[in-house]
């Protein structure tokens, strides 16, 4: 029970000589004189409004269910059930179907559209108010700014608009503006009429006459014209609802609750209100406020009135403003009550909270009781990531679900403050778990724009307008399933499309044109139009050398199925012709047909069209645009900007609450009145700066400037809302936030509200000694990724259920890629080729997956590039400098080797290609040198028809000349080139032809390297000969350079370390173990065993027989 003047409210107000707390300036907002209830005199004064309160929703539904039970005089007179919004709706149409069996005949209105049928029913035909909707208002605004920017009070809106050059301040300047009309319309009608009547000369009065001249009556003289016929006895009342239920709201504008005043008195009126207090807390303050006034008294010198006031319970006075207020005003309207409150268990933590809050009892002032380690009611998550605050929701609810077999997935409501932040996270995880811990899902009130892939690509053509027109930019559009169904591109098509737009050279820019807008006076290199260019050639002459009416043709696009390209170039040519219309400015009718040709262009318009809806929905939105703008007379042409942040506005509107309990798990945004009852409520995101969210109101919004009792503040909303979901929970209440910095480690505070729960935890309730304060005690740490250890050892707190992120150790056999070795092949049936013994072992792992089982490796790349090239990357610098190696040898021009690749749109321009083009010929100059003297005298290929161990081996050595065989390559010398010069060096010494050296030579960036004759070849070859044989059986575990590594090492004990260190990766260098072929082929092996260490043998007589020249190229 609450301590000193605090009574049980249906007492406390109605109590004469009760000694009531003094107003405090500042505490309690202002009540204007002529917004207080009235009264119609001449009917019935005895009150027929009945305010049900309680804690607890089912009982106030309950209480409703009863109210509903007694029959309409009119059976076919639906039911008026007033809700603060649609999910609300649904959870009482679901709850009254189980209780009664069944839901119809029922409305339910939220307020505005409620409060206006009332308007209708008793005022008459009403005048076209259309005038004044905010959508409409703000092109009216548009137009009245023009002609009022010349007045003296207009100086100070005339110069923020002075440096405005596309119209955008213009227009989000008029948004404010009819946002800020449309709450004077609610919160400030009588200031409003007061402005229409010629008082206050600021510009804010000066434009609402304007708007109001001529036009037909708003929202705010409308109330005037209902109070002022309900005093007269005008209205008509004989159609009222016969009765009218609010049900769950816990907030309404004063004029509002007058037109409820006025109401009660000719209707039954109903107001079902969750209370979280059943004591009267209508003068409670919270602790640090009320310090706050005892120090200005005591600076004042005044009396100290504290002994008037108390805190109370300290969540409910720190987070109940709004619902404070709320029944203040309910109180003043003189209902009869009905308390239905009902004291929570307090067997766990979160019960006695919420008996705390119910009874007004502040534990922090009274002996603490123990917390249970067991009470898991209240849990504290602190996390890294948005992604790792789903992973863990996910983790542990599996954990609930797990404990407690009666928990089901519509038991569970899991709110964010903006859940569009986290919907693909959602998707990401709960959508891609595995079948045995998936759990059924759906997201609320996502923005149309995010569910809609239509108003998605719709709003991002409009944003390319403005931008680079990047590769990735525009290929994203095809991903939208209804641009691909226009231009007939089958999701096979899309990896093969990305492909040659890289290969076409396609970095960014539309064309030559759009290309000079941006002061860019550069050939059209690397725009969409170069590349498509090079693409439609390549399909009308193959491939050329040359370029053809200077365009190269792509290499390899004849070859490729065609059907995309033309669609291709349909689309471009489609984009080119929007960016035209949409260069300047237009009237809004222009704008009109320029949208919805781009419709009818870019988007799947068939009748039986998946998207006809919501291409529907769009062009209706579009004509609308349209019609508003002519309606309020703006006739001046807007910039594409303007057009796309209104239409970027328009869409991003919330879909609403439909699925808002679906018999799932429900993810949504945190609302007023959305904590309806569920056994496990979880807040994502209840982050420092995130919640409770911030809504600056504008600097000349003079309801912020002068509040009073009854006006919405978004943050007093969010603190309220925080307290409803808390006192809703029913088995558990969860809380999550990001308290860690991703990239530093260091905490981070949660949400104000999270903190002061959980610093009254820290104050109510204590611990055994030497251990840690309660809130540390709930609150669980997770490791930044989800594979961590920490995860898997056994700790339940932090235990993950997604084998995904397993530890790859003890790998079952079952995950082998090869369990027993394939059949061996004849070795008679064919010869041995020596191109196929060099290319295998070049990289045994591969051949055996290629050319033994038919698998096709490739890299992709799946990032299209966005820039020109600035420099040439590694295997570009390769390639290039080995084609200008064999331009030298061959004496011809390097000139055209340049030119064909800035042609291909893989070269530099400018002086970073000069500078390009003179480091590679220096560099193949370089190494050319090293080895000029040893290809001086050439020697023709020997061929070569010999069996070695039973095996026959076939083919020829080339790369012959008087010094011995000579190799080269303008890379560093890797494990794969000393094989094959070991393979090629054994063949010239078995064969010994004539005039030439029996030594080897191989020449790379870093140094070159020579062998010594070897005595006896066919020894050597052997069992590179048969290890052949073997590798198309299975993956042999030689892998070249890991394997040179182990050899070279002197040391055997440090062999294997020396091999570790250059299969797996470190900080900053890839291990050979990374490659694709090796993930494939010896999956579920152990790369680095007894096998590796036999084979890596065959580099042995290598190291033995190199010989360094010391030579550094």
């Amino acid at each position: 029970m609450a301590q000193g003047i605090l009574h049980n409210h249906s007492q406390c107000c109605r109590a004469k000589g009760q000694r009531r707390a003094p107003h405090l300036p500042g505490c309690q907002r202002t009540h204007p004189d002529n917004m207080r209830p009235k009264t119609m005199t001449d009917h019935a004064t005895s009150p027929a409004m009945h305010l049900y309160q309680s804690n607890r929703l089912e009982i106030i539904f309950a209480a409703l269910c009863d109210c509903l039970a007694q029959p309409l005089d009119n059976p076919l007179v639906p039911e008026i059930i007033v809700v603060q919004n649609p999910g609300m709706a649904r959870w009482l149409a679901q709850q009254i179907a189980l209780r009664t069996g069944i839901a119809a005949n029922l409305s339910f209105p939220l307020p505005a559209s409620f409060f206006w049928s009332i308007f209708q029913t008793t005022l008459g035909e009403l005048p076209d108010l259309s005038h004044f909707d905010r959508s409409l208002l703000l092109w009216r605004i548009m137009a009245g700014l023009d002609s009022l920017l010349e007045q003296p009070d207009m100086a100070t809106i005339a110069g923020y608009l002075s440096d405005d050059q596309d119209g955008c301040k213009k227009y989000q300047l008029a948004e404010k503006i009819a946002e800020t009309l449309d709450q004077y319309m609610v919160y400030r009608p009588e200031m409003l009429l007061s402005w229409e009547q010629g008082k206050e000369s600021h510009w804010q009065a000066t434009l609402w006459r304007s708007l109001c001249e001529g036009k037909s009556p708003h929202r705010a003289s409308l109330l005037k014209q209902f109070t002022q016929a309900a005093d007269a006895g005008t209205l008509h009342t004989e159609t009222l609802p016969q009765r009218i239920a609010f049900f769950g709201i816990n907030s309404l504008a004063p004029a509002y609750m007058q037109i409820i005043d006025l109401l009660k008195t000719v209707t039954e009126v109903h107001v079902f209100h969750l209370s979280p207090c059943q004591e009267a807390w209508g003068d409670i303050l919270p602790e640090r406020q009320l310090a706050m006034e005892r120090k200005k008294w005591r600076e004042q010198k005044l009396d100290d009135l504290s002994e008037y006031y108390e805190s109370g319970n300290p969540l409910l006075a720190s987070m109940g403003a709004t619902g404070k207020e709320f029944f203040n005003l309910l109180m003043q309207l003189d209902p009869e009550e009905h308390a239905l409150y009902q004291p929570p268990e307090q067997s766990t933590l979160l019960g006695m909270i919420q008996s705390d809050i119910l009874t007004l009892h502040n534990r922090t002032a009274t002996e603490q009781p123990t917390l249970f380690p067991s009470d898991d009611s209240i849990r504290f998550h602190c996390c890294h990531s948005p992604m790792r605050e789903v992973q863990v929701l996910h983790d542990r609810l599996l954990d609930l679900f797990g404990a407690d077999p009666k928990l089901k997935p519509a038991d569970v409501l899991v709110m964010a403050p903006d859940i569009n932040t986290y919907a693909p996270f959602v998707n990401g995880v709960f959508g891609a778990a595995e079948d045995d811990i998936y759990i059924p899902w759906s997201i609320a009130d996502r923005k149309t724009q995010a569910e809609q892939p239509v108003l998605e690509g719709f709003l991002s053509l409009l944003e390319s307008l403005s931008g680079r027109f990047t590769a990735p930019e525009i290929t994203a559009f095809f991903d939208n399933p209804s641009i691909a169904r226009k231009y007939k591109l089958s999701e096979d098509e899309l990896p093969i499309l990305r492909n040659f737009i890289k290969k076409s050279g396609i970095r960014w820019g539309l064309d030559r044109q759009q290309r000079g807008e941006q002061h860019l006076e550069a050939p059209p290199l690397h725009t969409w139009e170069f590349g498509i260019d090079r693409l439609l050639m390549s399909y009308i002459t193959g491939p050329l050398d040359t370029p053809c009416l200077d365009i190269l043709p792509c290499d390899n696009a004849h070859n490729s199925t065609t059907s995309w390209l033309g669609s291709l170039a349909d689309f471009f040519h489609k984009l080119q012709q929007l960016y035209q219309s949409c260069r300047l400015p237009h009237p809004a009718a222009a704008w009109e047909k320029i949208l919805l040709t781009l419709l009818d262009d870019f988007f799947d318009t068939t009748e039986n069209s998946p998207d006809h809806d919501i291409l529907l929905l769009l062009r209706e939105k579009i004509c609308m645009f349209a019609d508003q703008c002519a309606q309020a007379g703006y006739t001046m042409p807007l910039e594409l900007s303007v057009v796309r942040h209104h239409f970027n506005t328009l869409l991003q509107e919330s879909s609403g609450g439909q699925s808002f309990i679906a018999g799932k798990i429900t993810f949504c945004n945190m609302v007023p009145m959305r904590s309806i009852p569920f056994k496990v409520i979880w807040l994502l995101g209840m982050n420092d700066t995130a919640y409770p969210r911030t809504q600056r109101a504008p600097g000349f919004d003079l309801i912020a400037k002068h509040p009073r009792l009854g006006d919405r503040s978004r943050r007093d909303d969010d603190r309220y809302l925080f307290l409803e979901s808390l006192i809703s929970a029913r088995k558990h209440f969860a809380v999550s936030w990001i308290g860690r910095d991703l990239h530093t480690n260091q905490s981070l505070p949660p949400s104000v509200v999270v903190a002061e729960l959980r610093d009254y935890l820290d104050r109510g309730w204590s611990l055994e000694e030497n251990t840690p304060v309660p809130s540390e005690r709930l609150t669980t740490e997770y490791p930044l990724q989800p594979f961590s250890s920490r995860n898997f050892n056994g700790d339940p707190a932090t235990r993950s259920y997604t084998r995904l992120w397993l530890p790859t150790t003890n790998i079952h056999l079952s995950t082998l890629f090869l369990d027993k070795p394939l059949a061996l092949p004849d070795p008679t049936a064919e010869a041995v080729q020596i191109r196929q013994l060099l290319k295998f072992w070049n990289h045994p792992v591969r051949y055996f997956l290629e050319q033994r089982l038919g698998l096709g490796l490739f890299t992709r790349d799946d990032i299209l590039p966005e820039n020109e090239p600035f420099n040439l990357d590694s295997l570009q610098t390769y390639l290039t400098c080995e084609n200008i190696l064999a331009k030298i040898l061959d004496e011809q021009s390097l000139e055209p080797v340049f030119e064909l690749l800035l042609a291909e749109g893989e070269f530099p321009v400018g002086s970073l290609g000069l500078h390009t083009r003179r480091d590679i010929t220096a560099r193949a100059g370089e190494l050319l040198t090293s080895i000029r003297e040893l290809i001086r005298t050439p020697v023709k290929p020997v061929d070569i028809d010999l069996t070695i161990d039973g095996i026959r081996m076939t083919g020829s050595i080339s790369s012959l000349y008087a010094s011995g065989f000579v190799s080269f390559r303008p890379g560093q010398c890797k494990g794969k080139d000393l094989m094959r010069l070991w393979i090629n060096h054994l063949l010239l010494n078995l064969v010994q032809p004539d005039g030439v050296s029996l030594h080897s030579h191989h020449a790379a960036t870093d140094k070159c390297v020579f062998l010594r004759p070897v005595d006896r070849p066919e020894k050597e070859l052997a069992p590179l000969l048969r290890y052949f044989l073997q590798g198309q059986q299975e993956p042999l575990h030689f892998y070249p350079q890991t394997s040179y590594c182990w050899a070279e090492e002197k040391n055997e004990e440090k062999r294997m370390k020396k091999a570790a260190g250059s299969w797996y990766p470190s900080y900053n260098r890839r291990g050979e173990g990374e490659e694709q072929a090796y993930t494939i082929g010896l999956r579920g092996h152990e790369p680095l065993d007894n096998n590796f260490a036999e084979l890596a043998t065959l580099f042995l007589p290598v190291v033995q027989t190199l010989e360094d020249c010391l030579e550094t190229a």
